[in-house]
């Protein structure tokens, strides 16, 4: 996924298994698993490919079971294990990654478990 560096100085993400990367200023940069953590968690933006950002607009509120299910779906086909918790649920910013929107913990844990055949059964 690409994400863009908000602020006016290069960013370094560094994992602690030893992969580094440099994310430039306004610069969409593809990054994934553990970086893209890590880039989220620092404040970068997901972008389109087009690279423009996200819209920051939608709230929680806005976001259907749907979209949250479907958003669920393509993680369990990324077989990403860093996309799920250590109990198997999806974690919450990879969804609204997916998604392109916030989404609160307890509409992603809703949907979760309605969901046949989900990772944690």
């Amino acid at each position: 996924m690409q994400v863009i560096n908000p602020t006016p100085k290069p960013m370094l993400l560094s994992s602690t298994a030893g992969v580094s990367k440099t994310l430039q200023p306004d610069t969409p940069t593809e990054v994934d698993g553990l970086l893209l953590q890590l880039a989220l968690r620092q404040g970068c933006r997901p972008v389109d490919s087009s690279g423009r950002s996200a819209p920051a607009t939608v709230v929680a509120s806005d976001v259907t079971d749907e979209q949250i299910r479907e958003a669920i779906h393509e993680l369990i086909e990324r077989n990403d294990p860093m996309t799920f918790t250590s109990l198997g649920k999806p974690r919450v910013r990879d969804v609204a990654v997916v998604v392109g929107a916030e989404v609160s913990r307890d509409q992603v844990e809703r949907v979760f478990e309605s969901m046949p055949g989900k990772a944690s059964d």
